[in-house]
């Protein structure tokens, strides 16, 4: 077996399960795949084949919080399993494992602690808390889960104060404190039902808007792996190339993931997110021309 490269690309979908506090919280790491090629060797009239492998791996703590050595272990982890046949032939790891994990400071950490402990007793919390535009503000919470994304920690919480639920940055919380008022998180929540419709696993909405975007021969096949919302419909074109539905709560989110792709990628519909995915294109546009 000749293995020539491997490129690796993990999506990263972290859950906490609140069990009795005999038991472990879980922590799930979704799928790890990698290209490597070519697995046999090729000879004058065959330069040998390329294979996706697709890995699924189950992380589970023993502990019950997310700590740097816990990343650390799962990170080795993952390296281990999906480089194990690149090491015996090549000699050397083959495989790199890039994880956008999470970075909170010393302070933000011991909260995140407190956070952890809080929801696992179902216990309130009140902290301050500063918005995206600045603002200040004091909170009164219930903290359901939590979220990792783009190398942020994210607590799901239902805010007492304004009878909604929200989505709380740790990195701009400050002064956590656990209150005395006990709470039950609702039998139909769900933290992975909870960001299956986000891009990000943040943003939300109460209504769901299906997306859809046609992509080129080009990039077709990486549209098709990037799943990037749970629920889409693939369609594949005679030219090669494929519209994807998606079902997302927040459209303006979608329409800047979509951007990625340039110009290989054309938001179809509906309406409404095509009109605004043209004025992001051409603010983007606008900008450059400026400078």
């Amino acid at each position: 077996i000749a293995m020539r490269t491997v490129t690796c690309v993990l999506l990263l979908a972290l859950s906490t399960t609140a069990l009795a506090d005999d038991k472990p919280v879980k922590w799930e790491y979704a799928e790890l795949s990698h290209r490597s090629g070519p697995v046999v060797k090729g000879n004058a009239d065959n330069e040998g084949t390329t294979v996706e492998f697709v890995t699924t791996i189950r992380w589970t703590t023993g502990s019950d919080d997310m700590s740097a050595k816990a990343w650390d272990e799962m990170a080795e982890k993952l390296t281990r399993v999906a480089g194990r046949s690149t090491t015996r032939a090549a000699g050397k790891p083959a495989v790199r494992v890039h994880l956008a994990d999470a970075h909170l400071d010393a302070e933000r950490g011991a909260y995140f602690e407190v956070l952890q402990k809080a929801q696992r007793e179902r216990q309130s919390v009140r902290f301050a808390y500063v918005d995206k535009a600045g603002k200040r503000s004091q909170r009164h919470v219930d903290v359901y889960g939590f979220v990792v994304s783009g190398g942020r920690v994210y607590a799901v919480a239902h805010d007492r104060s304004r009878g909604a639920r929200r989505v709380f940055a740790l990195d701009n919380v400050s002064a956590v404190k656990v209150s005395p008022q006990r709470y039950a998180i609702p039998d139909d929540f769900d933290l992975e039902g909870f960001a299956a419709r986000s891009v990000s696993g943040i943003m939300h909405s109460d209504i769901v808007t299906t997306v859809t975007v046609r992509y080129s021969p080009v990039v077709a096949r990486a549209a098709r792996a990037d799943r990037v919302v749970r629920e889409r419909t693939i369609r594949d074109a005679p030219d090669g190339s494929v519209e994807i539905d998606y079902l997302v709560e927040d459209p303006s989110e979608f329409v800047r993931w979509a951007l990625k792709w340039g110009a290989e990628a054309e938001v179809v519909g509906p309406p409404q997110v095509r009109a605004a995915a043209a004025a992001l294109a051409r603010a983007i546009v606008a900008r450059y021309k400026a400078r």
